[in-house]
């Protein structure tokens, strides 16, 4: 569950970081124009983007959840779909939080990957706990 929440999120991060970045610029010479408040475009973009993720990742999960050989009860399946649902709508967030940051694809590009790493460090699958002396142990 960790490597496909990590990738959801990271898959999800940078398709709205360069789609974001794109939409920019045409963004802002409206906003300047006075076309729309900054509150209108923004509900918009995100009552387009809501009905596809909710509906791809859960085309996702029906074809993996099973397959993978997690539990087949309805309610596990159901907390698996939640805890993904969440984890796309982090990472579409922190796309859009970077490329509210850079001034271009590149520099997005770059600093995309940095935003992934304390995720997977400290998400606890790749630090054993147990191995770990009392007096670093912080839980």
């Amino acid at each position: 569950m960790f490597f496909i929440c990590i990738a959801q999120l990271a898959l999800y991060e940078f398709a709205t970081v360069m789609e974001f970045i794109q939409d920019r610029e045409v963004f802002i010479k409206e906003s300047a124009s006075n076309n729309y408040p900054v509150h209108a475009y923004y509900l918009s973009k995100l009552l387009l983007e809501f009905p596809l993720m909710m509906i791809l990742p859960l085309i996702e999960n029906l074809l993996t959840y099973f397959i993978i050989g997690y539990n087949p009860t309805f309610y596990c399946f159901c907390q698996f779909q939640l805890v993904y649902w969440l984890t796309v709508q982090v990472g579409t967030s922190i796309g859009y939080f970077i490329s509210a940051l850079s001034d271009n694809q590149a520099t997005a590009a770059q600093i995309t990957p940095f935003a992934v790493m304390p995720f997977v460090l400290f998400g606890g699958f790749v630090v054993n706990v147990k191995a770990m002396p009392a007096h670093i142990r912080w839980f």
